[in-house]
Formats: structure tokens, C-alpha cells, sequence
């Protein structure tokens, strides 16, 4: 969203004109996306806390990626603003380096808390690491197969 050179000149991007402006550019394109039965997703990696107020008032649509290892909460962004967009992430780009067990707890905090506030996208902060080797790339996969289709499962039997 906003370069670096840029991001040091205006220092508070929050208060600044260019981050302003940069803001109702975003609202026109939530607006036009929406016109047409669109959605608009904004991909900005890095901690936006900061910011996130100022993008829920553009009705931006999705934001991605939630990144935990940036500091990017993903059950505060769903608590807190789970009604107003979507948001696809919070699965950490430090899988690579976990054990069978701890992928799964990690995946299942991050399903617990996508089925708790909803509005959320199973997704990597950052996608498949290099360090992942392919057992867990298989293990990382069959999980998460397992807890999505858990979720799907539930969500159809409460519609019966």
C-alpha cells in the first residue's frame, strides 16, 4: 500500500496527506468493486494495526495476508472488525519449522478461531516455506483438509 521512501518521508502514515488520500482512493475502489457485485482485497503484509481502523471505514472487503508473526492478531481482527470484512491468514510462515504436533494445534487454533467469528479465509501469512520438507507439506495438507471439512460438515448439519 505504501513504499518504504514513502512511508519514512511522511513518518506517521496515519497523519499524513499522502496516506489520507491514499484512502479515499481505496474507498473509490471498494465502492466501484461493489458496484459491480465485486469484492475488493487488499494484500499488505507487515503490521497495519495501525491503520486497520482507517480501512475498515473504506469497506474494503478482504484483507490478507493476517500475518502472527508480524503481530497481526487474528482473533482481535475478528472480534473486532469480523463483521465489517474477511480476513485470510494467521496460518504462521514459521510452519516449516514446527513438529507434526505443534502444526496441528497451530491449525487448529487458527480453525477455532475462523469458526468462532467467522468472516475468515484459511491461508499462510506468507505460503509453503522452503525449510518445510515434503512429509510435513503432506501432513500440513491433510490436516488442514481434515479440520476444513470438519467445519463444512458442522455448517450443513445446522442448515438441516
Amino acid at each position: 500500500m505504501m513504499n518504504p521512501h514513502t512511508f519514512r518521508v511522511t513518518g506517521q502514515p496515519a497523519r499524513s496527506c499522502v496516506f489520507q488520500e491514499m484512502i479515499v482512493q481505496v474507498k473509490k475502489f471498494a465502492d466501484l468493486c461493489q458496484s459491480y457485485g465485486g469484492y475488493l482485497q487488499i494484500h499488505s503484509h507487515g503490521n497495519i494495526n495501525g491503520i486497520i481502523p482507517q480501512l475498515m471505514e473504506t469497506g474494503v472487503h478482504i484483507l490478507n495476508p493476517v500475518g502472527p508473526t508480524d503481530g497481526m492478531t487474528l482473533e482481535e481482527l475478528l472480534r473486532d472488525h469480523g463483521h465489517q470484512t474477511a480476513f485470510a491468514g494467521g496460518i504462521s510462515k514459521r510452519i516449516g519449522e514446527m513438529t507434526g504436533d505443534e502444526l496441528d494445534r497451530h491449525l487448529d487454533e487458527v480453525i477455532a478461531l475462523g469458526k468462532q467469528y467467522g468472516s475468515y479465509i484459511f491461508r499462510s501469512e506468507g505460503g509453503i516455506p522452503p525449510s518445510m520438507t515434503r512429509g510435513m507439506f503432506c501432513h500440513y495438507m491433510r490436516t488442514s483438509r481434515r479440520l476444513r471439512a470438519m467445519l463444512c460438515n458442522q455448517h450443513n448439519t445446522k442448515g438441516n
